[in-house]
């Protein structure tokens, strides 16, 4: 049985509320992570100077994006963990939309909204989610780098449609490096996989 487009929108809509509520529910009632108190003192010194430089004279670069959006949820709202907090909990909610949209693209709407269901409900996301941390923001680029390599191989689209796409894959590919360097382990591999699917000669064109 196919889902009709609007109950498909409705049914995300539920899934959205219901992560919401347990990622909110878990900002609000778990204590600060050792890791946590890291990110807000990176977020505060981007604040007063720019950049995420340690007393120390270190350069925190780990999670360097994530610095800068910490800094900015920050100074828009004020300093509070909750608020610190506030960046994991959008970009897992972005994250199960972004899912939702590969799902149904690649398969089909109902495939979308189980995955969707399924990163909403994943314990860890929801740890993640509720915490001030960058692996909620490197899971949302890193899926989106996945998916615009997987799209720009296809075959059937033109090629200004490939630059496009080869262009996504770029600027999403640099995003997720700059949440965490770690990311550039996943670049041979998604070199390797185009070059199996299209050939050398693909990337000539």
């Amino acid at each position: 049985m196919k889902i009709k487009p609007t109950i498909g929108l409705t049914l995300l809509g539920f899934i959205l509320i219901l992560a919401f509520w347990l990622r909110w529910r878990y900002a609000q009632t778990i204590s600060l992570y050792v890791d946590e108190f890291t990110t807000l003192w990176a977020a505060r010194r981007v604040q007063s100077l720019g950049v995420p430089l340690m007393p120390s004279g270190v350069l925190y670069t780990r999670g360097l994006l994530a610095s800068y959006v910490e800094a900015s949820s920050l100074s828009l709202f004020g300093f509070s963990y909750l608020i610190g907090r506030l960046p994991s909990l959008l970009f897992g909610l972005a994250t199960i939309v972004a899912l939702w949209l590969a799902g149904r693209r690649i398969w089909r709407t109902e495939v979308g909204l189980l995955a969707a269901l399924g990163l909403a409900l994943l314990p860890e996301a929801v740890l993640w989610g509720g915490r001030a941390r960058f692996y909620t923001q490197l899971q949302f680029f890193t899926l989106l780098t996945v998916w615009a390599a997987f799209a720009t191989i296809d075959k059937s689209v033109d090629s200004r449609s490939v630059i496009r796409r080869q262009a996504l894959f770029a600027l999403a590919f640099t995003l997720a490096l700059f949440s965490h360097e770690e990311l550039v382990l996943l670049y041979p591999s998604l070199v390797l996989g185009m070059w199996l699917w299209r050939g050398w000669r693909f990337f000539l064109a």
